[in-house]
């Protein structure tokens, strides 16, 4: 003869209609969920930006210098009707990089909370990725740094370091330099 199970527990069925309404409601915590990132390269050093945080990733291929703009400025571009502003990632960060108005090229967009989007040129797009395939640590800047407060994280991928930016603190920066 079979027995029922005691009162207080749950049935296997019960478990899995349990199981289906948490993943439907989204009751899973941040811990449990890993995000993707977008891993591209930029002066020869591999970094990454949560893709939820990208609002588009495009190949801009026209637009022009801005002569007597700050550095940190590329050029400007048409990018389907849109005025975008293309940022030289690379100066940005330090990093010697070459960005370039094209074919081939490769742009970042994002978008801060009141609507503005800005392109941050990159020399190559590598992958997307999973936030635990990145094998990540919170990053503590040095003093001095200028770069510190732009990074959110540090990791190693396939043998190589990875630095996962904060897409608000690079349009935070962005802002300061206007």
């Amino acid at each position: 003869m079979r027995q029922s199970p005691a009162p207080d527990l749950l049935t296997e069925q019960e478990i899995l209609q349990w199981t289906e309404l948490f993943a439907r409601e989204g009751g899973a915590t941040e811990h449990t969920h890993a995000e993707e990132l977008l891993l591209f390269e930029l002066g020869g050093e591999r970094f990454a930006l949560r893709l939820a945080e990208l609002d588009e990733v495009a190949s801009v291929d026209n637009g022009a210098m801005l002569p007597n703009a700050p550095s940190l400025v590329a050029g400007l571009s048409n990018l389907r009707g849109e005025l975008l502003l293309l940022i030289d990632l690379g100066q940005l960060l330090g990093v010697r990089a070459q960005p370039r108005i094209g074919t081939g090229n490769r742009t970042l967009i994002l978008k801060d909370g009141v609507g503005h989007r800005c392109g941050l040129m990159v020399d190559a797009m590598l992958q997307v990725l999973s936030t635990e395939e990145a094998d990540l640590r919170p990053f503590r800047g040095t003093a001095g740094d200028p770069r510190g407060e732009l990074i959110e994280a540090v990791g190693e991928r396939e043998g190589r370091a990875l630095t996962l930016l904060d897409a608000g603190a690079l349009l935070g920066d962005i802002r300061n330099h206007f």
